[in-house]
């Protein structure tokens, strides 16, 4: 149907919306030899910055002083393994990067052999970033950093010494990075149960993910598609997700398809919930007994999604009846609620209450 594009980041040539200020931004702290630390929360869209601020010929490299080799690291699709691992993969790209006349010098030569081999160690980063920074300026950039930042990466990427050294060779303008994490780096950097500190963090410039606009999220649902939401819906589907640029696509998309089967907005609002909570698969052929309302795991889970579901009812609701009547209604419904989750509603408990309230024997 397109436009819309769910469960993956954006790529470079396709549409990104109500980013351009901060492309802007990132491009011009990079162009002034400055390091970027891009922040924001799960699913607002730093990979598809990324992707956009990285295309070759575009907005980054419009205006460097000196070229730029990009190595560009995702650590949730890549495997680097460990410290060496890591500047193995950066050295690649950067070395791919060069013009082929530069590529027969020796000093290079010898530097890619050794990233083929996988014998180029962390002790050679800055022999490596000395003879490419020759002709160009070595651009490391790295999605969801924080990876190598969790407990589990603590053997292989040591606490601070990586960091440090990293942190030096940003100082030492050898090197350009842009990091995206969820927090700031400083909160990784000092905030750390073992106690150690880092002043790696200092030497970048942060720049946050912020939820798009009213606007910008009207431009990115109003995107020509077969069909075109209307107005109305566009309205709908920005109540239901605020900025949040994935629940924006995924949003479209379930209003596209519902306009496209005819379905109504029952199904729509259950559709879109499903997916942006999605429940976890069951291995196949398993089976699982039903669990009472009143199991730990169930009600998690409801806490979990159903104040997602229950909010975009409410704000549906208030769209079609007047004020008292959505207040009625929604008073109606939690009542409901409750009954239901304490075992009220349940079939043979108002039976039983019935033939208790008239006197009659219930078999």
């Amino acid at each position: 149907m397109a436009p819309f594009i769910v469960n993956r980041p954006l790529a470079a040539d396709e549409p990104i919306f109500g980013r351009d200020a901060l492309l802007r931004a990132i491009a011009a702290s990079i162009n002034a030899g400055s390091s970027v630390n891009l922040v924001g929360e799960e699913s607002m869209g730093k990979s598809s910055v990324l992707n956009h601020l990285c295309t070759p010929g575009g907005l980054l490299f419009s205006h460097n002083a000196a070229p730029l080799a990009v190595a560009y690291i995702r650590l949730r699709e890549q495997t680097v393994g460990d410290v060496n691992g890591f500047y193995r993969a950066a050295a690649q790209q950067w070395l791919a990067a060069l013009p082929a006349q530069r590529r027969r010098e020796a000093a290079i030569a010898e530097l890619t052999a050794a990233c083929a081999a996988r014998t180029l160690q962390e002790h050679d980063a800055s022999t490596l970033l000395d003879a490419i920074g020759q002709s160009h300026m070595p651009l490391l950039v790295v999605d969801d950093f924080e990876v190598l930042l969790r407990d589990g990466a603590a053997q292989q990427f040591r606490f601070p010494g990586f960091f440090d050294a990293l942190g030096e060779h940003v100082t030492q303008q050898r090197i350009i990075v842009v990091l995206t994490s969820r927090l700031a780096l400083a909160r990784y950097c000092t905030e750390r149960r073992d106690r150690l500190t880092s002043s790696f963090y200092r030497s970048f410039i942060v720049e946050r993910v912020e939820p798009l606009t009213k606007d910008a999220a009207e431009q990115l649902l109003l995107q020509s598609g077969t069909p075109t939401l209307r107005n109305e819906q566009a309205r709908l589907a920005y109540e239901w997700a605020s900025g949040n640029p994935r629940n924006l696509q995924i949003a479209g998309m379930v209003m596209q398809r519902a306009t496209v089967e005819n379905q109504p907005m029952t199904w729509t609002l259950a559709q879109y919930a499903q997916q942006v909570d999605p429940a976890p698969a069951e291995p196949a052929g398993a089976t699982r007994a039903a669990r009472p309302w009143w199991h730990p795991l169930r009600l998690l889970r409801g806490l979990w999604r159903g104040p997602l579901a229950l909010v975009a009812l409410v704000k549906w609701l208030m769209t079609q009846v007047s004020n008292l009547q959505a207040l009625i209604l929604v008073v109606l419904l939690i009542g409901v609620m409750i009954l239901y989750m304490t075992g009220h509603l349940a079939p043979e408990t108002m039976r039983q209450q019935f033939c208790n309230t008239f006197g009659l024997t219930c078999q």
